[in-house]
């Protein structure tokens, strides 16, 4: 608007700009500091999610005015992460062995075998791991601690498992089953009903049971 600024003008402005930045720095670290005790970082195992009660979560953050940060990733990675103090607390498929950590045992079910109509295996009450030797399986794949207890315990019995199909989804499993490419192998944590149709679960008496755990 016709006007300029004067020579100390100039250098006031130049020299300023750092400072303003300084003090945004100042403010936004402030800030982070006071916001830091009210925020909870909370991992989730997958899998976990499908019996966890995130609703009654979500009331005690809103009553204590906490900011909820989560996140879902493989059990090593979450333990890995609570280890670190990356993330305050995790839930977990299993137990961890690290002294330094916490744990309590919160839920417990058992691996099934889901078999379809027809197989031999179908309306059988029970099953032990060994007498899936021959069979074709579908399982989660290897993000899951299910996937990899479940072969330890194949293992323990003398084999690998003969798995033709791996996902990350469990309803993949069962739709799987129906159509009669394996016999899926699943934690009892479903309530589905449309998922079930035409299958029959058959409890594995011998397997390593399913277990969430807060650490």
């Amino acid at each position: 608007n016709g006007m300029v600024p004067t020579e100390s003008g100039r250098y006031l402005y130049e020299n300023s700009l750092s400072l303003l930045e300084q003090f945004d720095e100042l403010t936004v670290g402030l800030r982070q500091i006071q916001d830091r005790d009210r925020k909870l970082k909370i991992g989730f195992a997958c899998g976990v999610l499908h019996v966890f009660p995130f609703q009654k979560l979500e009331e005690y953050i809103q009553h204590n005015e906490i900011i909820l940060q989560w996140e879902e990733a493989s059990n090593q990675e979450i333990m890995h992460q609570v280890q670190q103090g990356t993330m305050d607390m995790g839930f977990v498929i299993g137990q961890t062995a690290d002294q330094k950590l916490w744990s309590l045992e919160l839920l417990s079910r058992k691996m099934n075998v889901i078999a379809y109509e027809g197989h031999p295996f179908y309306g059988r009450a029970s099953l032990s791991v060994g007498e899936l030797r021959e069979e074709r399986l579908i399982t989660l794949n290897e993000r899951y601690y299910s996937y990899h207890s479940f072969l330890q315990r194949c293992r323990d019995f003398g084999f690998t498992p003969n798995i033709v199909a791996r996902t990350m989804e469990s309803q993949i499993i069962y739709e799987f089953c129906r159509q009669k490419i394996g016999l899926g192998i699943d934690a009892d944590i479903h309530r589905d009903r449309a998922m079930m149709e035409g299958l029959h679960l058959v409890g594995l008496y011998d397997s390593f049971p399913w277990k969430v755990s807060m650490i």
